[in-house]
């Protein structure tokens, strides 16, 4: 009777072992009809313990959003003060993120989103009044509201909002006179001011005066307390209007910390430059190469084959047909590309000339160090003030801005038929069959780059999440998946009925974890490993 009842527990335990779930699945929430997740159709976040978390859903029907937050359905719209209904401040369909200004999911009431009420003006156009809901909380009414956190980090606590005209900031809770120099939103123009054409008004808030601009938004430019404000019909510079649009290329717009300013514009086909307000040059150049302002207020610049820098009483002239390029560094430093008459080519800094080559691409110049691409009878030759690599041949170079160089670490790449490489001063990476690029110099000397979306660091592939599929290896065991298809690989076996959306190995748990959306149920997985 003992011996059978022993054998009665081992085939319980027994069956429960056999019987035991990996993966393990927990449905965390399930969309409601019509609802679908939106802000890229992933997480907004997901703490590490996978059940706390926070999403945004839309309703394709009413295109109304709600903030999924660790469970709880929380309406982008409120229904408060006598039944009035407040509605998102834009179509759901555009910027989903202007809404939501901060998210926590550590915290009990950790989200901060805004809402509007809409209603008529007299003329019948859209008018709406901001609230804010900090954690259930809600602040408000103000004229606009908007967010200063990043679109893909939501961590601070921080918004602005509009009375009376004026802007103030709310940080964590206190509310504060606005400091600084930004621009209104893009939306600020239209649904307060009901401007909707293209010439709409730029607006910006200067230490909570907001200033306005007649004409169509382009760029606004900061620099400690001094800001240049571009827009389709002219340019500002500290709220004044000092040129028209039609002649100011605004890449050549340059202005320094003590409020000097300096641009380049053309008329009848001559170049002239112009500091603060004054035009320096009563004859018009036939050519500006590049032009540098310094933080003294004084210039450097290249202009009809002479090179003019700061404190110099008489311009040098160069011998030369053309200058091709022009770089300049602080304290007198410089380096220029120059083609003389005879069609040599040659590079000239404040120290040395180097030359003459048959041709030259690419400079890079810092002041300390050089590096430049140069022509000798059919190669190519990299040069940098430390080595020379080479030769190659003309399909073998990389033409364009393809040398990175810091003075201590040298970056270019070259091709063997159709195959790219990557060649730095301490290794060679390659062969690779897709387009290199986002090429970066660590302090250390490690070469970061980019195959197509891939990135690499020294040959060796990095971890991408922008990529198309994950390929896992931990402790003898693997995790496997692609975007084309709608389950997952561990060891070989497949598991789940939609790819995942985020993914890790919880090393605490000895296990893989993702999320995915299988149908309308928001699925966690924890699969165990030995």
């Amino acid at each position: 009777m003992r011996t059978f009842l022993s054998i009665m527990i081992l085939s319980v335990f027994l069956s429960v072992g056999i019987a035991a779930q990996n993966p393990t699945r927990k449905v965390l929430y399930t969309l409601h009809a019509n609802e679908r997740i939106v802000s890229n159709e992933h997480f907004i976040q997901c703490h590490a313990d996978g059940y706390r978390f926070a999403l945004v859903t839309e309703d394709m029907t009413t295109l109304r959003n709600t903030l999924v937050f660790n469970g709880k359905r929380i309406p982008y719209g409120f229904i408060i003060d006598g039944g009035r209904s407040y509605v998102p401040a834009m179509p759901t369909n555009e910027y989903n993120w202007n809404y939501l200004g901060y998210i926590d999911v550590t915290e009990p009431d950790g989200y901060i989103l805004h809402c509007a009420l809409k209603s008529k003006r007299g003329d019948g156009t859209d008018k709406y009044e901001y609230w804010v809901n900090r954690g259930g909380k809600m602040d408000g009414p103000y004229e606009y509201v908007w967010f200063d956190a990043d679109d893909d980090e939501l961590k601070s606590k921080t918004y602005h909002y509009v009375l009376a005209d004026r802007v103030y900031d709310n940080v964590d809770g206190k509310v504060i006179p606005s400091k600084g120099i930004f621009k209104m939103p893009y939306y600020y123009a239209s649904v307060v001011h009901n401007e909707n054409s293209e010439d709409r008004n730029t607006y910006i808030s200067v230490n909570g005066v907001i200033e306005k601009f007649f004409g169509g938004y382009r760029d606004l430019y900061i620099k400690g307390n001094n800001y240049i404000v571009m827009t389709k019909y002219g340019w500002y510079f500290n709220g004044k209007k000092v040129s028209s649009g039609a002649k100011v290329n605004h890449s050549n717009v340059l202005w320094n910390d003590k409020g000097d300013y300096a641009y380049v514009h053309k008329s009848d086909f001559e170049y002239y430059i112009v500091r603060n307000g004054v035009q320096i040059n009563e004859k018009g150049y036939k050519e500006i190469t590049k032009l540098y302002l310094t933080e003294d207020g004084d210039m450097a610049y290249c202009y009809d084959n002479k090179i003019h820098l700061p404190g110099m009483i008489e311009d040098t002239e160069l011998k030369c047909k053309y200058i091709s390029s022009f770089i300049y560094c602080d304290g007198g430093r410089y380096a220029l590309r120059y083609v003389d008459d005879n069609y040599d080519r040659y590079v000239k800094t404040d120290k040395a000339e180097y030359g003459p080559y048959d041709d030259i691409d690419d400079l890079v110049y810092g002041g300390e160090y050089y590096a430049f691409l140069y022509k000798k009878g059919d190669n190519w030759y990299v040069k940098t003030d430390k080595m020379e690599y080479g030769p190659y041949n003309k399909k073998q170079i990389v033409f364009g801005n393809s040398i990175v160089y810091d003075g201590k670490h040298c970056v270019f790449l070259y091709k063997k038929g159709d195959n790219w490489y990557v060649k730095t001063d301490k290794a060679e990476y390659g062969p690779y069959d897709g387009y290199i690029g986002d090429i970066k110099i660590a302090e250390n000397g490690d070469c970061y780059y980019k195959v197509s979306s891939q990135q690499y660091c020294n040959g060796k592939k990095l971890e991408n999440s922008g990529r198309k599929e994950c390929n896992m290896d931990v402790n003898g065991h693997s995790f496997y998946f692609s975007y084309d298809y709608d389950y997952v690989v561990i060891d070989g076996q497949r598991f789940g009925k939609a790819f995942p959306f985020e993914y890790r190995y919880d090393k605490d748990k000895n296990a893989f974890v993702w999320y995915c959306l299988e149908g309308r149920d928001l699925t966690i997985y924890e699969y165990a490993l030995d």
